[in-house]
């Protein structure tokens, strides 16, 4: 073989090019009609792709795939520093010091700070990507190994004489201490060493009958790790091609292995089931089984270097960390951080804020979301479930509730009793749920006499009674906080309804319950006694009910597809919507009850204006939407969709910009829009996670975060981005200083140390006396500061004052006061002498008339003119200036007031309903 330098043929795409084709490929356009633009996703962690762990000092950062972003977590905390977005899926990564390296399809990008700096192609799709020195590592599924330079993405070499060897590469590794020397992987079991450099097949394995699905590298030289389809792990001694022990996994394949570092000789081991085996090399026995560690298969495992801790994660969109310090040396959870492992199918806010997100899936979770802070999610707790398991010895998830139909919740009476209630798939109760404690509640909620499951839950505005509706066409009330059994609603000795309960509903003054069933009537119920006050019959059964307790407005969708609006004072029928063309599968109202937005089977999501009648606009997406909720302030709907486990977020650009918005007929075409990513694209560091604990997470953290260019428009004043700890108690500095300082000098101690001078004599007398002298000698201020005004010569800021005045462009100097702190400028502004209060003066005059930095620049006036205004009066080369500075300043306070003025009178016309 002849090593020849080859070279690709397509072109490609470098730094700021290839960032703005992939941001462009990535990016949806929204029109000046949209009601709704994309913001971001919450719930995604991880996939089925593998993952990266990379040691970065003492700190590790792992590198996960969720589709087609990847995120960047500090393994200390799990902590979200960096991440990025691609336009297509990412089938395979990889990392190398500052670089993250992605593969979709035939495209393999580099990435650096969240941007695209390097982009090429591959002739074939690639599956697995490995970096090896200057060098990236591609397999590719045509069967041959690409090497492309990192530097410019050239082809550096081919490795291609496979196919006549019966050998399909499936993975690789590089044997430590082997120079340019790889070993491949095969489908058929065997095992190949290679030069890359001379392309040269160096030895052959024979190997196992086996795929070779995992290299793993040991601590000892020549010993590599060799995972099988069969689920056999083979320790091979390359040196001399033989076999030092095998094991055998339960479970399936060998789908990753990792080695301790920290002086312990385990190896553990994933298998597609959920299990970790963790072995023991010295006894050549299995040491301990992780049962259950993930929902599905384990993709990965890694221990950090020179640690026992273990970081897993699996198909389950969850990471967790564990660590071994049990007795008998077995793992314990350390910390994880995860999302829904199966579609969520409804979600609700909850709070009066919008900051919190409830959402059950079909994972039989019931979690707790947060919109700012996705690493505060939260699954709520169903008791004891994981020590029950391994008790009974059977899985978690036969102890869990089952998934959750329906869930309402009332956040009045969180800290006083339970405040959620859910019913479940197939059972005939409700159960309670503690938001306050994250936990499952104390009461299931029970009629014993009747027949049927429950299907929708209710709870009234008060937060004491649960209202449940049976497919059996019963409905009743509970007390929540004592569980008891309340009233039962009947329509005389009959039941309430003749068929399945779809939707219930209670007004805000608990007066009224609504209900509507699959017998086609939406019926209006005393809410104490549970008599019926009027029945309404519908062309059609009802499937959903949605109630907008402000504005008194029930909202029926109907299974012919249409939304029926009734008030509920006159029990009369105000509007009906047409224009799905499916079945519709959730309800939300907006906040100050003028739209009904609706969800529907045919991908579409349609926006009602309640006091028109009219469509206004409708958006349709790629995969329908399950459930949806629109934010108690009106900023954010939350949305879930069919095969998705994230909930996806769209803003609500009335509040931000100017809609055009024009009625729509029920024939319109919905607008398509792609789903949120992780990071909402106009800006880009929403989803970082502040942490200050770690300088390499700080280093990490960069990856994104770019400097935000000023807002420059005329006629506005522009506040400080300086913290308010530098500049707000400036002027009350001394008194600060003179509050603590201390009331009494400090003691001298009773034995002084042997090393102070003592005075020549019978008996041993300390020399004290270039201690005495001085201590009466004080400034006439009382201040111990130097004042290097009056030492004759200028300081570095003194300097840099002349200097800017000279040149009249004041930016360094302001620059250099907003990196001082508070004492630091205090100092400076009082060392200032006669020559260098005009220049000042003018420094300050210049920043009024910049109207940046308002409110600082008010703080440093403020202490100059208090430490320097009686020598100023002294002077009369500064009235010009002083007078000035008069008018700039009033000029600047005049037009502050009437942007304020003009701010609160438009929030007040807007708050009191004058639109």
């Amino acid at each position: 073989m002849q090593n020849t330098r080859k070279r690709r043929t397509e072109p490609r795409e470098t730094d700021e090019d290839g960032a703005k084709q992939a941001n462009t490929k990535i990016t949806t356009t929204t029109d000046t009609r949209s009601l709704f633009s994309p913001f971001r996703a919450l719930g995604f962690v991880c996939n089925h792709v593998p993952p990266v762990l990379q040691p970065r000092g003492t700190t590790h950062f792992l590198t996960t795939c969720i589709g087609q972003a990847f995120h960047v977590y500090n393994c200390q905390k799990l902590k979200l520093v960096a991440l990025g977005q691609h336009h297509e899926k990412i089938q395979c990564m990889a990392v190398h010091n500052d670089f993250t390296f992605t593969a979709s399809g035939k495209t393999i990008c580099k990435w650096q700070r969240g941007k695209v700096k390097l982009s090429f192609s591959s002739e074939a799709p690639a599956f697995h990507l490995s970096p090896f020195g200057e060098h990236l590592i591609v397999l590719c599924e045509d069967n041959i190994v690409r090497i492309y330079n990192i530097s410019d993405g050239d082809l550096f070499n081919t490795l291609d004489d496979f196919d006549h060897r019966n050998f399909t590469v499936t993975t690789l590794v590089h044997p430590s201490t082997y120079l340019n020397k790889v070993l491949l992987g095969s489908k058929e079991g065997g095992l190949q060493l290679w030069n890359l450099r001379k392309r040269a097949l160096l030895y052959e394995f024979k190997g196992w009958n086996s795929t070779v699905t995992y290299l793993a590298q040991s601590p000892a030289v020549d010993i590599v790790a060799v995972g099988l389809e069969d689920g056999h792990i083979h320790l091979h001694n390359l040196k001399y091609d033989k076999l030092v022990m095998s094991f055998l996994q339960d479970g399936g394949p060998v789908t990753s292995l990792s080695f301790r570092t920290d002086g312990n000789p385990h190896m553990c081991s994933a298998s597609p089931a959920g299990h970790i085996s963790v072995w023991d090399l010295e006894k050549i026995q299995l040491d301990s089984v992780i049962r259950g560690a993930h929902h599905g298969a384990v993709v990965s495992v890694s221990y950090l270097l020179s640690n026992s801790i273990l970081v897993s994660t699996g198909t389950d969109n969850a990471i967790k960390m564990w660590i071994f310090d049990e007795t008998g040396g077995a793992a314990r959870l350390l910390r994880s951080r995860s999302g829904h492992h199966g579609p969520p199918n409804r979600v609700r806010h909850y709070g009066a804020e919008g900051e919190m997100l409830l959402t059950s899936g079909q994972d039989q979770s019931l979690r707790c979301s947060y919109v700012m802070s996705d690493a505060r999610s939260v699954e709520l707790s169903q008791g004891s479930i994981q020590k029950k398991s391994k008790r009974l010895g059977i899985s978690e998830d036969q102890l869990k509730l089952p998934p959750v139909l329906d869930f309402a919740a009332e956040p009045l009476r969180e800290r006083d009793w339970d405040n959620i209630v859910s019913c479940h798939l197939g059972k005939n109760y409700a159960q309670t749920w503690t938001l306050q404690n994250k936990r499952v509640g104390k009461h299931r909620l029970r009629l014993d006499d009747v027949e049927g499951d429950i299907k929708c839950v209710a709870i009234s505005c008060c937060g004491n009674n649960a209202i449940l509706g049976y497919t059996s066409g019963e409905i009743a009330k509970f007390n929540i906080q004592s569980g008891l059994f309340r009233t039962q609603f009947k329509q005389g000795k009959r039941k309430a309804h003749t068929n399945m309960v779809r939707g219930i509903a209670c007004d805000s003054l608990n007066k009224i319950t609504v209900s509507c069933a699959m017998d086609k009537t939406l019926k209006f119920w005393n809410f104490k006694s549970g008599k019926l006050i009027e029945a309404v019959s519908l062309d059609e059964s009802g499937i959903l009910l949605s109630h907008h307790r402000e504005n008194k407005l029930i909202c029926v969708a109907l299974q012919s597809f249409d939304l029926l609006i009734f008030d509920i004072d006159t029990r009369r029928k105000v509007r009906v919507f047409s224009g799905h063309s499916n079945r519709i599968t959730d309800l939300a109202w907006s906040a100050d009850g003028r739209w009904l937005l609706s969800s529907s089977m045919d991908s579409s999501i349609r926006i009602w204006d309640l006091p028109s009648g009219m469509g206004l606009w409708s958006f349709s997406v790629l995969s329908p939407a399950t459930s949806l909720s629109m934010s108690p302030t009106g900023d954010y709907l939350a949305t879930t969709h069919v095969g998705n486990l994230g909930v996806f977020l769209w803003a609500n650009r009335t509040l931000t910009s100017t809609v055009s918005v024009t009625p729509q007929d029920s024939t319109s075409t919905p607008q398509l829009l792609h789903f949120p990513h992780s990071i909402d694209e106009s800006q880009k560091d929403a989803d970082i996670e502040d942490d200050d604990d770690s300088g390499a997470e700080n280093e990490m953290s960069s990856a994104l975060l770019e400097p935000i260019a000023p807002i420059e428009r005329e006629g506005l004043v522009m506040l400080t981005d300086v913290p308010k700890s530098r500049w707000e108690n400036l002027s009350k500095l001394a008194d600060i200083r003179r509050r603590n300082k201390p009331t009494e000098p400090p003691k001298a101690p009773e034995k002084a140390p042997f090393f102070l001078p003592t005075v020549a004599g019978l008996e041993s007398t300390f020399d004290v006396s270039g201690a005495i002298g001085n201590d009466d000698k004080k400034p006439e201020d009382g201040s111990r500061l130097v004042n290097f005004g009056s030492l004759g010569f200028k300081s570095d800021f003194q300097n840099l004052v002349h200097k800017c005045s000279q040149s009249e462009n004041y930016d360094n100097l302001l620059q250099k006061m907003k990196k001082l702190s508070l004492s630091s400028v205090d100092i400076e502004i009082r060392s200032l002498n006669t020559d260098d209060l005009l220049p000042f003066l003018n420094f300050l005059n210049a920043c009024l008339i910049s109207r940046k930095d308002f409110e600082l620049v008010q703080s440093y006036m403020n202490l100059f003119l208090l430490v320097h205004g009686s020598s100023i009066l002294e002077m009369p080369e500064m009235e010009d200036a002083l007078q000035e500075t008069k008018e700039l300043q009033d000029a600047a306070w005049v037009h502050m007031e009437g942007l304020l003025q003009h701010s609160t009178s438009t929030v007040n016309f807007l708050r009191g309903g004058g639109l």
